[in-house]
């Protein structure tokens, strides 16, 4: 079974006629009756009684007809779900943070969480040996740490920016020489 093959039999028992079923669908009414006819073959039972002048559905047809259009609903569904995932609109974004990196993750959270509403976060603050595992077994989806010291395997890292570490004492502080 296709759902194409339910497109065509949801037309069909909702026009009841396979010619303007056939103008609806943009599809020759011998492929439109094809293909319904491949259906009924795969059930083993007629969907459709057919006339010269007229198309009712069969009680088989009558009880399938909720379930095909379920099924097609559904199928539509299915596509605008992945479509709202590929435009990042909908989803989960697992996150890894040291705890030294909280603050310069929170203003950027919030511009994101502005940006995408209904992307859910998920943020995980931990030692970086427990984050690379994290990673390790993709229950992150990425880490912002220090870079790792020993390469890890499977780890793609990268610098995000460049901070020189500085000592701050007062002027008369033994360590200010």
């Amino acid at each position: 079974m296709e759902l194409r093959q339910l497109k065509y039999f949801v037309k069909v028992a909702e026009t009841l006629n396979f010619s303007e079923a056939s103008k609806m669908l943009n599809v020759t009414q011998s492929t439109l009756s094809q293909q319904i006819k491949q259906l009924e073959n795969e059930f083993g039972t007629q969907l459709l009684m057919r006339s010269s002048h007229s198309v009712m559905l069969t009680e088989a047809g009558a009880e399938m007809l909720p379930y095909a259009q379920k099924t097609l609903h559904d199928a539509e569904i299915c596509i605008d779900r992945v479509n709202d995932l590929n435009r990042i609109s909908i989803g989960t974004l697992n996150i890894g943070v040291t705890y030294s990196f909280s603050p310069i993750l929170t203003e950027t959270l919030l511009s994101f969480m502005k940006m995408y509403p209904k992307v859910k976060l998920t943020i995980f603050y931990k030692p970086m040996a427990e984050l690379m595992e994290l990673l390790r077994k993709r229950e992150v989806d990425f880490v912002l740490a220090f870079r790792p010291t020993l390469p890890v395997d499977g780890v793609e890292s990268h610098i995000l920016f460049q901070n020189c570490l500085s000592a701050v004492v007062g002027e008369y502080h033994p360590l200010a020489t």
